[in-house]
């Protein structure tokens, strides 16, 4: 395999980015986004992408209407209403509460980090989808589990079909969660607390399986870098939901598991009037319409209530 094989060009990286080409090319002009050069041609691997990921999720924040995200010189303010998640959902509802003129600081962390925030009273609100196998749900185990004591509620937000995507053509003809411990299969995985790793991981105990599948230690930090990954022949399969296989190419989706999505939000006296705002936006048939343009998307049951304490 030459070195220049699995690497990637501009346009790759803004799909796996959600941001224009030009943003690319300004992030290297930066400094924030490393690259190289073959001939006249800008490259990317997929290391230089993680890197920038990693560091925009840790120390950087984007704007209710921007999900490019910029440096921050200091913390945000005391009065911003913090939002956790990965998924692009949760800017979709900082977007309306930003509107809606309130402040709003997006964390970008995985949905177990998310609800660690929440606990330590780091954010405000969560979106979060995390498979439980004990008891074949999503998220109420772990809002009760990593969130105790706190008064809380928690939002339907969607419903969405999770599964492998594999490079077109299944060349390797996998169909069950089985199929990832054999000997000719590697995956790319997400890092631990990610949605799509904790399913994973829940199957394979299920599954009592005395092995790990091979590339099981190589973690992504988006759904994005590990897909890309994946069609670019890096490895066989990784676990994502149906919206990231229309958004990369050379991919096919084998759907595994009907999945939700929910909004967690702390109750305190700072966000009672968020919650009633977000509740009257979640239940309106504009928001319901905006959530099922993307493909596969299930809006019947957005805007209930799941639980609250």
């Amino acid at each position: 395999m030459g070195p220049d094989e699995n690497a990637l060009d501009a346009q790759d990286v803004a799909n796996m980015l959600g941001v224009s080409r030009n943003t690319v090319y300004n992030l290297v002009k930066s400094g924030e986004l490393a690259s190289y050069s073959v001939g006249r041609k800008m490259r990317f691997t997929m290391q230089d992408v993680e890197a920038y990921i990693a560091a925009a999720r840790g120390g950087e924040r984007t704007s209710a209407s921007s999900q490019t995200p910029r440096k921050v010189a200091s913390p945000p303010a005391a009065s911003a209403f913090r939002i956790a998640g990965n998924d692009v959902d949760a800017d979709m509802i900082a977007n309306y509460l930003g509107q809606a003129g309130l402040p709003i600081e997006r964390l970008y962390h995985n949905s177990y980090q998310s609800l660690e925030e929440m606990y330590t009273a780091g954010v405000e609100a969560a979106v979060i989808h995390l498979y439980d196998r004990k008891t074949k749900s999503f998220n109420i185990p772990y809002v009760q589990r990593i969130v105790p004591g706190t008064p809380l509620v928690v939002m339907h937000l969607v419903r969405r079909r999770q599964g492998f995507l594999v490079r077109q053509r299944n060349p390797k003809e996998l169909r069950t969660w089985v199929d990832l411990l054999r000997d000719d299969v590697e995956i790319a995985n997400r890092e631990r607390g990610a949605g799509s790793r904790v399913l994973l991981d829940e199957q394979l105990i299920a599954l009592e399986a005395g092995s790990m599948p091979k590339g099981y230690d190589r973690q992504f930090l988006s759904p994005l870098g590990a897909a890309a990954f994946v069609a670019q022949g890096g490895a066989d399969v990784t676990i994502g939901d149906e919206r990231v296989y229309h958004q990369v190419d050379g991919l096919d989706f084998l759907p595994m598991i009907e999945e939700d999505l929910a909004v967690v939000l702390a109750k305190t006296d700072k966000t009672i009037k968020p919650i009633r705002f977000l509740q009257r936006v979640m239940e309106s048939r504009g928001f319901k319409t905006e959530l099922s343009h993307n493909i596969g998307y299930d809006t019947m049951h957005t805007g209930e209530v799941l639980y609250e304490v």
